[in-house]
């Protein structure tokens, strides 16, 4: 293989691999814009809860009214037991999404340690091909003094003919 074939490959090498950092980079960027949007559905599933729980302490003080006011009447605390077993189904449901989303978040930061571990060996393969570089490139220097000195001495022996 001459050296204009090696640099060559090496050049494509480069570019292949800087095109492979460029589409990691547009898929952390995606992994990011996913990773806020799952923030925000977190955030709002939080004051979402946040009101639901305020509306149950709301309701559990209008029960304790009722039940002072009203002991008589079953029909009206039979309508409140049922109010009260729908949010019940309603809390559990967004814990069921709450849980979802902290298991998603989850996989997520497992993909970007693993993506970020695969960075880092592709640093170090960057960093091998560079040396290698460095040190065929000395090679090449040394082989080019050689040839220039053999050469010499070729047109010293002619002379001397």
């Amino acid at each position: 293989m001459t050296n204009d074939e090696f640099q060559t490959l090496v050049l494509e090498k480069l570019d292949s691999m800087n095109n492979r950092f460029t589409s990691m980079e547009k898929h952390f960027d995606s992994m990011d814009n996913r990773i806020g949007n799952l923030e925000q559905r977190v955030e709002s599933t939080d004051n979402r809860m946040g009101i639901l729980v305020q509306r149950i302490e709301s309701m559990d003080n209008r029960i304790g009214n009722l039940e002072q006011r009203v002991e008589s009447t079953d029909n009206r605390m039979g309508i409140l037991v049922q109010r009260i077993e729908s949010m019940d189904n309603r809390i559990g449901n967004l814990e069921q999404r709450v849980e979802q989303t902290q298991q998603m978040t989850v996989e997520l930061l497992r993909i970007v340690g693993n993506t970020n571990a695969m960075l880092e060996e592709m640093k170090e393969d960057i960093v091998r091909i560079v040396h290698l570089q460095d040190r065929q490139s000395k090679v090449l220097e040394s082989v080019s003094i050689h040839l220039l000195e053999h050469e010499a001495d070729i047109r010293e022996l002619r002379r001397a003919r």
